[in-house]
């Protein structure tokens, strides 16, 4: 009787087999196949209407408080990791380049350039430097870069 026993217990394991192998293939494939993020940076896609401006930016730049600046084509957009901010450039032009050094903001547009830098607390002010240039007839036309090289701002 003990010899029967044990070749039902025998049965039963190796029926018991397919089904055990199906289930740890399963446990092993679900706990290795979870997404790992550590180490990844946190991305976010932010749409038109999340910082209300064009549909198109072209250059980015970061100052050293960490605000993200963007050229884009109704001005120039600020990103403090909440909101979002539009300075729109004298003519509305659009803001093709961006460069931040230190607490100023240097941007290039179609037939205008100059740089932003803070007056009240978080207001920017616009200041152009195309106007220094003597006449208009060398055809400014879209500043794409800027540049600093030693102590001077190329656009």
């Amino acid at each position: 009787m003990n010899f029967s026993r044990s070749i039902k217990s025998t049965s039963i394991t190796k029926r018991s087999i397919p089904l055990l192998t199906t289930l740890l293939i399963f446990t092993f494939t679900l706990g290795h196949s979870q997404i790992i993020t550590t180490g990844l940076p946190v991305m976010k896609h932010f749409r038109k209407t999340d910082y209300r401006a064009g549909t198109q930016n072209w250059g980015i730049s970061q100052d050293k408080q960490g605000f993200m600046y963007f050229a884009n084509n109704n001005g120039l957009l600020r990103f403090d990791g909440n909101s979002w901010d539009l300075f729109p450039i004298p003519g509305n032009s659009l803001v093709r380049s961006v460069l931040c050094i230190n607490d100023t903001i240097y941007v290039g547009a179609f037939e205008e350039f100059g740089y932003y830098t803070y007056s009240n607390g978080n207001d920017l002010t616009y200041t152009s430097l195309t106007q220094k240039i003597a006449g208009k007839a060398w055809g400014i036309d879209e500043v794409w870069r800027i540049y600093k090289y030693n102590n001077t701002i190329l656009f």
